[in-house]
């Protein structure tokens, strides 16, 4: 082989490592792209799921729950109404379930927070605040006091943001 062709093949061999070295980058650029679309696409299907989710709960147990106790500011005196009416205890055992499931799926991810608050966070946080000495009540009588806790985590994430 003389000079002039082990130039070229040298110049050859050059080119072709550029050409791998680009061709990783590339790779590794269009990888993360990818990878940060498909988040994106995630992170809007967890909204829009959420939103799907507290769309279609039923709020006339809020409604009905919160006209009743609306007026009723003291914790031992909101404790003796809701528990000397039944049906009203029913439609608050309800709701909280319907809340403590809300708040399971948030706090485990799978519902977007940011959602929850602005869709419905004011009446969510409220509740939970009004309705504390029910719940504080029901976890005694049950003797469990994990009842509604996902509920009371959910609030407190809800309200540090």
């Amino acid at each position: 082989m003389n000079e002039r062709e082990i130039s070229y093949k040298f110049i050859f061999e050059v080119m072709a490592a550029i050409s791998i070295v680009f061709s990783i980058i590339w790779s590794i650029e269009v990888q993360k792209f990818q990878t940060q679309t498909q988040k994106n696409q995630d992170e809007w299907k967890k909204k829009v799921e959420t939103l799907h989710t507290l769309e279609a709960r039923d709020r006339s147990h809020l409604a009905t729950i919160n006209k009743k106790i609306k007026a009723i500011n003291d914790n031992d005196s909101l404790l003796k109404f809701i528990l000397s009416d039944t049906a009203l205890n029913n439609e608050i055992r309800q709701q909280l379930i319907i809340f403590e499931n809300i708040s399971i799926g948030s706090n485990i991810g799978v519902y977007n927070n940011e959602v929850i608050k602005k869709f419905m966070g004011n009446s969510f946080i409220k509740f939970n605040k009004k309705i504390q000495p029910y719940i504080l009540y029901t976890r005694q009588k049950n003797n469990n006091p994990n009842l509604y806790i996902e509920y009371d985590n959910c609030v407190k994430t809800l309200s540090e943001n």
